[in-house]
């Protein structure tokens, strides 16, 4: 007999798309402890917890049980099969192995601690922590001592029907999670990482149809990169990173995008779409509304020149983004619209955007598009 672990729909702009994908997950429970592992913090529990995903998979399918009161120590580990849900109960901890030396690898990167590969039906739930133990990591980076990339905290390739709910994610090596997955829901997670953490991205999401809300994101990086076609992000804070971001690419096309009901505090950014010079594609039908920032040193980008000044025929184009309802107070940097001038951005839409008073103005270049009750008045035009 299978469980159903959650439904979920998505709202893509104005068009309501009732999503009929479902992740079934088999009855059977494979505790981690009945294969080996001792939860005591310090013995290695690797092989154990595989251990425990092999029986799944052998089974057809099930919940790896990480149970209560326990801190589990391992390196990296892997979903073996579809319809498996991994379950971190409240007041039990996975925690990564912080031995640098003695971590695996794979052609030029570390394997990144969770991973799954061409699966369907998989979910982590359970409100207890995934701790990938980054501040050697971090380090290691900032002392240029690191052969390899650092490996993310959760990865998946391939996969369609995922879901992440109430999990705790902290103290990634590199992105939180970096997920190319169609049909995907993140929900009620919360994840964290130090603002000195470089490239700890709290969401990278590759897949179409991906659902991300009620979720708590503070890092080092970027709350959203988004890399693909029709999401919603909705109802959620914002601590220390770089914002709610399309991008950056050097090739994508994305389209039907809605980040709503945000608050952000203390970032970087709020609002960005960041593309290199020399970058391709399309991003198109992005909506970005009713935001409250606060503390924040630039809230709106829109970018050509992510990363260089360097201007270059391109041909990327970026049109028709909605921005409305915006509030900020404490902020340093109304904005910027700098688009490279062989593809001028257009159809930039500004509405209900108030900014505290003594904020930078906003700067454009190559950019057009229109204005309706924005204070500071943007240099859009028409």
């Amino acid at each position: 007999m299978k469980t159903i672990i959650n439904a979920f729909f998505l709202v893509i702009l104005l068009v309501t798309v009732h999503s009929s994908r479902r992740l079934f997950i088999p009855d059977a429970t494979f505790n981690v402890l009945d294969y080996g592992a001792k939860g005591d913090g310090h013995t290695l529990d690797t092989d154990a917890i595989q251990s425990a995903f092999k029986a799944a998979a052998k089974a057809g399918g099930g919940t790896v049980l990480f149970p209560k009161g326990y801190t589990f120590l391992t390196f990296p580990f892997s979903f073996e099969s579809s319809n498996t849900n991994l379950q971190v109960e409240g007041g039990s901890t996975i925690k990564a192995s912080d031995d640098i030396s003695k971590w695996p690898v794979s052609g030029d990167a570390y394997i990144s601690f969770i991973t799954a590969k061409k699966l369907k039906d998989i979910s982590i739930t359970g409100t207890g922590i995934i701790d990938g133990q980054g501040a050697p990591w971090w380090d290691a980076f900032h002392n240029n001592t690191l052969k390899y990339t650092r490996p993310d905290l959760v990865n998946y390739s391939g996969c369609s029907s995922c879901l992440f709910s109430h999990t705790s994610f902290v103290n990634s090596p590199n992105h939180n999670l970096e997920i190319q997955c169609t049909d995907l829901e993140v929900g009620f997670v919360s994840i964290t990482a130090p603002q000195r953490s470089p490239n700890t991205d709290g969401i990278d999401v590759h897949g179409s149809r991906s659902w991300i809300h009620d979720s708590y994101i503070s890092v080092g990086d970027d709350h959203i990169a988004q890399h693909s076609n029709d999401t919603v992000v909705e109802n959620c804070q914002f601590g220390y990173g770089h914002g709610a971001s399309i991008g950056a690419f050097e090739l994508e096309y994305i389209q039907n995008v809605t980040f709503r009901n945000i608050t952000v505090k203390g970032a970087d950014q709020a609002i960005r779409i960041k593309a290199p010079p020399g970058a391709g594609g399309l991003v198109r039908d992005i909506v970005y509304e009713n935001f409250q920032t606060t503390d924040v040193k630039t809230e709106i980008i829109i970018t050509m020149f992510y990363e260089s000044s360097k201007v270059v025929k391109t041909d990327l184009k970026i049109y028709n983004i909605t921005i409305s309802d915006v509030t900020g107070t404490g902020g340093q940097n109304a904005g910027t619209f700098d688009c490279q001038p062989s593809s001028p951005c257009t159809g930039i839409h500004l509405k209900n955007i108030n900014f505290n008073s003594g904020i930078k103005p906003f700067s454009c270049d190559n950019a057009f598009g229109d204005q309706s009750n924005v204070n500071p008045n943007s240099c859009l035009k028409s």
